[in-house]
């Protein structure tokens, strides 16, 4: 992609600013255990993988990560994130007012926060925009 130029005017010279295109660079991290590395071998050796853990583990950041850093490769087209709706015991979901990105907002608030610890917001917004993030 190309970046888009500007001139910039100065009293001595003229100076071209040219914005870059940024890509997407996922940032690195390390498992905390053994079990954490143990998933993401998993994730790289077997075409559908399964985790179960208790809240806070890193589940929903680990397969986050790897699958930005095959998307990061070229190795993916896209991430398409999938979430149940399911209401508690008691509860109801009931009628949300909006599009249908802000209905699917609370319900997907643990992928966009990992992903933009991860990248960034700017650039995920980005990738939602282009399409390769779905929901």
């Amino acid at each position: 992609m190309a970046g888009k130029s500007k001139k910039i005017k100065n009293t001595k010279c003229q100076l071209e600013y040219v914005e870059e295109e940024k890509k997407l660079h996922v940032k690195q991290i390390k498992c905390m255990n053994s079990r954490q590395k143990e998933f993401l071998n998993s994730i790289n050796s077997s075409e559908i993988s399964i985790c179960v853990g208790p809240a806070g583990c890193g589940k929903t950041y680990l397969a986050l990560w790897q699958g930005l850093k095959y998307l990061e490769k070229n190795q993916f087209d896209g991430i398409t994130l999938v979430k149940s709706v399911t209401p508690l015991p008691g509860e109801e979901l009931g009628y949300l007012p909006g599009s249908e990105q802000e209905k699917l907002l609370p319900f997907i608030l643990s992928y966009t926060g990992n992903i933009d610890k991860l990248i960034g917001e700017p650039m995920r917004k980005k990738l939602m925009d282009e399409g390769k993030i779905k929901v």
